[in-house]
């Protein structure tokens, strides 16, 4: 048995490859039980027929029945010693002619009927073959029912991302799409799916239409911003995370980072349940840089979404490198792994636990910050000069002085005349 279910579907792919071919331009014909390979002439239908299933549900029982048409026409193939050619796609053998199908159809959906009008389902069974045999043709096949009732609906779809925090771990994102109240994940192709609903003694199937095309785009989208596909069987996706990353919050970081995109291109965002609920937004942080006599005030505030929080509360989380900050409202905030490296130099140098103070020695963390366009700063004349000084300058001797310098001694002169401007 295992062997003809794995064999039998290879021999039937050749032979509908052959049935192709045969039915374009060659005649065939059929042997007799004496051997003469031609006592018969085969003709093959000029167009695809068509099958339509039907379903009569009573009070006791329901019963079950195709039909097929050709050409318009109902043809009559139970009980006339039709034959199944070729189980998938369906090929069918009636009255010395061949007829294929428009809808990929399996063959074995018509061989009961060969000899047989229609097969009955009793009252006792019928949620479960509904369930199981009834939804799934639906999906691929016309059907015509009568005592329960086959709604088709159509939905605008909306993507959405459900984020997968896994601790210690790698954390992955899954895209799917709902349909009005319907959910699916990427990666069916199916166009219709069928969703059963009971209500009493009444069943109703939903047929959602789906837009594979658009739930495709929205797939390679998230490619192009980077993610990757986690094996070819799910599509599961990973964001890259570097080497000292951890691979934890790398999926959530990746969505902060492109929310904006994410929400210009109609995605959701979601993430599973858990202990944890984590915040997805932008991160910015607003830095004001003012002079004071002996040292530099740091003001900023740091943006968590709409959550407004002083820069100094992040100092130990800074200098400790620990990522989760718990906001006001209990959601978890994830601060980006390159803040470490932009900021841990400032808090370690800073003094103060109210606000941040920067001795002015230390200009050069804050010309970094000013080149690198994150703070507006405020620097007197004389600092703005400094900030731009590249060599001490050839002060004149004053006008009143009688003598001549050594190279040394107006080095020195000139290094006191800088001390004093600068003072």
């Amino acid at each position: 048995e295992k062997f003809y279910e794995n064999v039998r579907p290879k021999i039937e792919k050749r032979l509908s490859e052959v049935l192709e071919i045969l039915k374009i331009d060659t005649s065939l014909y059929l042997m007799d039980n004496d051997g003469w390979p031609a006592e018969r002439k085969i003709e093959f239908a000029t167009a695809p027929a068509t099958v339509l299933f039907h379903f009569r549900r009573g009070d006791l029982e329901t019963r079950y029945f195709p039909t097929i048409k050709y050409q318009g026409l109902r043809i009559d193939f139970m009980f006339k010693e039709a034959q199944v050619v070729s189980n998938q796609p369906a090929w069918l053998l009636l009255n010395d002619m061949i007829y294929f199908f428009e809808q990929a159809i399996e063959g074995k959906k018509l061989q009961p009927f060969l000899n047989k009008r229609y097969i009955t389902i009793p009252k006792s069974t019928e949620e479960t073959y509904f369930e199981k045999f009834v939804a799934p043709l639906i999906e691929k096949y016309h059907v015509y029912a009568e005592g329960f009732e086959i709604k088709t609906e159509k939905y605008d779809p909306v993507p959405v991302i459900k984020v997968i925090y896994v601790d210690s771990g790698v954390s992955q994102l899954q895209l799917y799409f709902k349909y009005g109240s319907h959910a699916f994940a990427m990666g069916s192709e199916k166009k219709v799916t069928v969703r059963l609903l009971k209500d009493g003694d009444e069943y109703v199937f939903n047929r959602i239409k789906r837009d594979t095309s658009f739930e495709k785009t929205k797939f390679d989208c998230l490619l192009r911003l980077g993610l990757k596909k986690v094996s070819a069987l799910f599509y599961n996706l990973e964001a890259s995370a570097g080497e000292d990353e951890n691979h934890s919050y790398a999926i959530i970081n990746w969505v902060n980072e492109h929310i904006e995109e994410l929400e210009a291109n109609g995605f959701e965002i979601e993430q599973n349940s858990g202990a944890k609920r984590f915040l997805f937004a932008t991160n910015k942080i607003d830095f004001e840089v003012k002079e004071d006599n002996d040292w530099f005030d740091i003001h900023a505030i740091v943006y968590f979404g709409a959550h407004p929080i002083s820069f100094i509360e992040l100092k130990q989380h800074i200098l400790n490198k620990k990522r989760e900050f718990t906001l006001p409202d209990g959601s978890i905030a994830i601060i980006p792994e390159r803040w470490f490296t932009q900021y841990g130099s400032i808090f370690s140098l800073t003094d103060g636990t109210k606000f941040l103070r920067l001795k002015k020695h230390h200009i050069g963390l804050i010309n970094e910050l000013a080149e690198d366009g994150i703070a507006n700063i405020t620097l007197s004349r004389k600092l703005e000069k400094l900030n731009n000084f590249e060599n001490i300058a050839d002060v004149k001797l004053p006008v009143n002085f009688k003598g001549n310098l050594r190279s040394y001694q107006k080095a020195g002169y000139n290094w006191f005349s800088f001390l004093r401007e600068y003072n």
